[in-house]
């Protein structure tokens, strides 16, 4: 192995040339160790040479590396889509990320939102809440495992169909709730006086399994924060 030295001697003006002298001689990594300016000589000289730096400032503010992102699977036919669009924007925003959303209602379409996931560079993927995703998350989760996508769904199906993860409200849970309420409403309650009730139990699962073959270290913090890890 050779090791091709550099040294601008003080004057970022000649980091250029210098960066692309090593692309020429198609090094296989530039090191740029403590230098703001030299790392990003390095990066416009070339988009195949991996770049390795070490610099005290942000490296997504200063253009060194793309803001990270995440993709959010809704089912365009569903109107609740259209919220889980928007607080995905919103929560996406706040955390200075970019937000893909992916489309589908068929089999056919989740395998072309994993091609369009997989082109847009996504670090992960939210399913929102649609009984078509339900009915096909052994396919979602197959397809994250191939491509190496951290995925959480809405119901713990989804952690255990082999998804990453899932946080969502209890599906039994709400499925007594309403049992309860249609009780009352025979008692002779009136609909109209019922207020809405909103969920009271949630439940957050984590597959360990999946996270061993995608190759995630889950923190210890979050497994114990989950209702369930799957081991």
């Amino acid at each position: 192995m050779k090791i091709e030295y550099r040294w601008a001697g003080y004057d970022n003006a000649k980091l250029p040339e210098l960066a692309a002298d090593l692309v020429r001689r198609r090094v296989a990594v530039i090191a740029a160790p403590a230098s703001t300016p030299a790392a990003l000589a390095a990066k416009a000289s070339t988009t195949t040479i991996p770049v390795v730096f070490s610099i005290g400032t942000d490296p997504v503010e200063i253009g060194l590396v793309s803001t990270a992102s995440f993709a959010v699977l809704i089912n365009p036919s569903n109107r609740a889509g259209t919220i889980v669009t928007k607080d995905a924007q919103e929560a996406g925003a706040a955390l200075g990320r970019q937000t893909v959303m992916l489309t589908a209602d068929s089999p056919r379409a989740i395998i072309a939102a994993f091609a369009a996931l997989k082109a847009n560079h996504a670090d992960g993927l939210l399913v929102s809440a649609d009984i078509v995703f339900d009915s096909y998350r052994t396919l979602i989760a197959t397809l994250a495992a191939r491509d190496l996508v951290p995925t959480i769904g809405f119901d713990r199906s989804f952690a255990e169909a082999g998804g990453l993860m899932s946080y969502g409200t209890s599906v039994a849970n709400a499925i007594r709730q309403t049992g309860i309420l249609v009780g009352r409403i025979l008692k002779g309650e009136k609909p109209a006086d019922m207020p809405v009730a909103r969920p009271t139990k949630f439940e957050f699962v984590i597959n360990l399994l999946t996270a061993t073959v995608i190759g995630l270290d889950v923190p210890a913090t979050l497994t114990a924060r989950a209702d369930e890890v799957i081991e």
